[in-house]
């Protein structure tokens, strides 16, 4: 999904995989639970010592929040996702 970690050891793409299944609950269509699991798993091997090469970096500037690129776009998925389950309550 994301060529920057294709020289990541199996085991520990396979452990933070593992990691983070448990963060994405059912509430998500199956339609877009693969891509916010490859979200997390991305956003946080970057943020790992294996990452830092492949790192992307983006500063919010009022709040000084420092989020990879693949955060920002997971925090995008959940606004709008939890915008629609507001919209259903």
């Amino acid at each position: 999904m994301f060529p920057e970690f294709v020289t990541a050891d199996t085991g520990l793409i396979e452990a933070t995989i593992a990691a983070q299944e448990g963060f994405v609950s059912d509430s998500w269509p199956n339609t877009q639970r693969l891509t916010v699991l490859g979200l997390r798993v991305a956003d946080s091997l970057a943020r790992s010592p294996f990452g830092r090469n492949a790192r992307l970096q983006i500063e919010d500037k009022k709040t000084k929040h420092i989020s990879t690129t693949y955060g920002d776009q997971l925090g995008q998925l959940m606004l709008g996702h939890g915008a629609g389950l507001a919209r259903l309550a």
